[in-house]
């Protein structure tokens, strides 16, 4: 909430001429701020309503952005505001609103202008897709966050429910992607779904990452086939650099 006061300034200033001209009373946006500050909604809408409604759209703005918020009300202030700043977080907060009762036909529409942020998000539009017969985007839009997507445990579980055999073939990508972004944690929940090979080669990138004391032991237990793996070549450089040793780094590419 430190960029309050900034964006304040920004929305209003942005503002209808006819809500400038309004002049809204200070005190009133003060104190509705101060209570959007301590996520205390309902006290700052109360508190905003002499301003008008620009006042109630600001404090429905921050509200939104903290995924405080109905599926309804963020379409509504999406269509009603679609020019305001910051609307792309407030549609990945939205996301969360969506559940399985949610229409497939709404869920569609929600995203019909915002591709989908997070993986309950992708999960919710695959479900409504499948609902109308879109099987094959459905099916895209998984493998496409699986294979690029940042997911909690409780999403990285729920799509491996709902698409095992679906997503068997990209492990590795998704494997390989998370280990160059250096999301170990998630990482090492696909250790159960690839080879040992791959997992040998996951331990020795994470632990050149982490700089462990075994690191040579986990190279070596990488198999030969994976060995020119661009991701341990890059680990491997990077760990000589950051041990003084540059010209090892540099002979490691003239390998």
């Amino acid at each position: 909430m430190r960029l309050i006061p900034s964006v304040t300034i920004a929305l209003l200033a942005f503002a209808p001429l006819s809500h400038a001209q309004e002049q809204p009373a200070p005190s009133a946006l003060s104190a509705a701020l101060k209570a959007a500050s301590a996520a205390d909604w309902e006290l700052a809408s109360a508190q905003v309503r002499p301003v008008g409604q620009i006042g109630a759209d600001l404090v429905t703005w921050y509200r939104l952005r903290a995924g405080q918020g109905t599926l309804a009300e963020y379409n509504a202030f999406l269509a009603r505001n679609s020019d305001w700043p910051g609307l792309p977080l407030m549609h990945k907060k939205g996301e969360a609103a969506i559940t399985a009762a949610t229409p497939a036909q709404d869920v569609i529409a929600y995203f019909k202008d915002y591709e989908p942020r997070t993986g309950h998000g992708v999960l919710q539009l695959a479900r409504a897709q499948e609902a109308v017969g879109q099987k094959g985007e459905a099916a895209a839009e998984v493998v496409l966050a699986w294979r690029t997507f940042a997911l909690t445990k409780q999403e990285h579980e729920a799509f491996l429910a709902s698409y095992k055999n679906l997503l068997a073939p990209h492990h590795i990508a998704r494997l390989d992607m998370l280990l160059w972004r250096g999301r170990f944690t998630e990482a090492q929940r696909l250790f159960p779904l690839v080879g040992e090979g791959w997992q040998a080669l996951a331990q020795a990138r994470i632990g050149l990452r982490r700089r462990v004391k075994n690191v040579d032991a986990l190279i070596e237990a990488v198999p030969k086939d994976l060995q020119d793996d661009p991701g341990l070549a890059y680990e491997r450089f990077v760990w000589r650099a950051r041990k003084g040793r540059s010209l090892d780094a540099v002979a490691l590419l003239l390998e």
